[in-house]
């Protein structure tokens, strides 16, 4: 079997989670035996040195071997005549006439893999007024009038709202595992925690762009563990910022733009000071950042049930209850077991056969012996 995996085009693969399917879909795919290929949407010439860049870094991770194209613009049906199955990660052609003629021309089995919790994003552009990025692309970008021809996968852990997304697209929703391949981190200098450090400040590096993933709960968990530890909040801006500082007016905050969380980790250790990330989700318990934090051993308070045994976990309904583990886990410099971080890092690798099972269950595959 031939998949290929379209992509929207990327300045930095760690920029987005969403960016980082590509690389752990390929791998799964690689040791599977499947043929595989990355297909990036097409670019304005003025946008030609970043398809460079972006095709690149997917060398660097991928190996040199790994075949990247860009989408034609006279769609042809020889850029597509090996393939039996595509997968749209971030990037969706609007064109229909288009995704018709790879389904029943072409005859290809033909995915599109909803990333994102969409049941809070769709409930957030009814109420929201606002121009947020995310609810535009909702808007514009994957209505419900989506073309039949296109089958619909999902991560395992939107379980809960799958059967509201099947009723509102009107077709059965599979689901593949949101694995996690640490080579994006090898080549890094990773700060490993030092647990001889006494000093430590509040980190939150939720992305601020809906309310699956922002910085309230983390700074109303930050005020009740410490109300006097400093507190950086990440990707954030002006609007959010001022927001912060009339509902929290005693808490101290330092305010940043998206980072390289290697390097802000990095620089803390390098003032003595052990960086305590926080992170709240509403329904999206897997997380790329997470399993960054969990391979570099960074301390981490958050909410994720499936990832309770790393760091300091808590229960939304009832966080009181952390104050007394904190002033443990502090009391013991925020010691992490490397036995539970293995398991769970065991556990995400895509080449791993649980995860080759279940997403080899949610695609309809030429049988052809690969």
């Amino acid at each position: 079997m031939y998949i290929a995996l379209f992509i929207r085009i990327f300045s930095k693969i760690t920029e987005n989670g969403a960016h980082q399917q590509v690389l752990n879909l390929y791998n799964a795919f690689m040791a599977m035996g499947a043929q595989c290929s990355i297909i990036i949407e097409n670019v304005h010439e003025s946008q030609i040195h970043e398809f460079e860049n972006c095709k690149n870094e997917l060398k660097n991770l991928l190996g040199k071997d790994v075949v990247i194209e860009m989408l034609l613009t006279d769609i042809s049906e020889n850029q597509f005549k090996n393939c039996t199955t595509i997968i749209f990660l971030t990037f969706l052609p609007k064109n229909n006439q288009f995704l018709n003629y790879l389904t029943k021309h072409l005859r290809i089995n033909t995915y599109y893999l909803i990333s994102a919790n969409y049941i809070n994003l769709f409930q957030e552009y009814i109420v929201c007024q606002h121009r947020n990025s995310q609810i535009r692309y909702i808007k514009q970008g994957f209505s419900r009038y989506l073309p039949k021809c296109i089958k619909l996968i999902t991560f395992k852990m939107f379980v809960d709202n799958v059967s509201a997304l099947e009723i509102y697209y009107n077709r059965k929703i599979k689901f593949i595992p949101h694995s996690w391949d640490p080579s994006i981190l090898i080549n890094t200098n990773i700060c490993r925690h030092k647990i001889k450090l006494k000093k430590y400040e509040f980190v939150i590096f939720e992305p601020n762009l809906s309310i699956t993933k922002n910085c309230f709960f983390p700074i109303i968990i930050a005020k009740l563990l410490n109300s006097n530890t400093h507190i950086h909040v990440c990707c954030s801006n002006n609007h959010i910022k001022q927001k912060i500082l009339h509902m929290f007016p005693k808490l101290s905050f330092s305010f940043h733009t998206r980072v390289n969380v290697y390097n802000f980790l990095k620089d803390l250790y390098n003032h003595d000071t052990i960086p305590v990330v926080l992170s709240h989700h509403l329904q999206n318990p897997y997380n790329y950042l997470s399993y960054e934090l969990i391979y570099m051993n960074i301390p981490l308070i958050h909410n994720s049930r499936y990832l309770c045994k790393y760091g300091l976990f808590y229960n939304d309904n009832n966080l009181k209850v952390l104050t007394f583990k904190f002033k443990m886990w502090e009391k013991n410099h925020f010691k992490i077991s490397n036995n539970e971080r293995g398991i769970i890092l065991k556990d995400l690798n895509p080449k791993n056969e649980k995860n080759i099972k279940m997403l080899l269950s949610a695609f309809t595959f030429d049988t052809s012996p690969f």
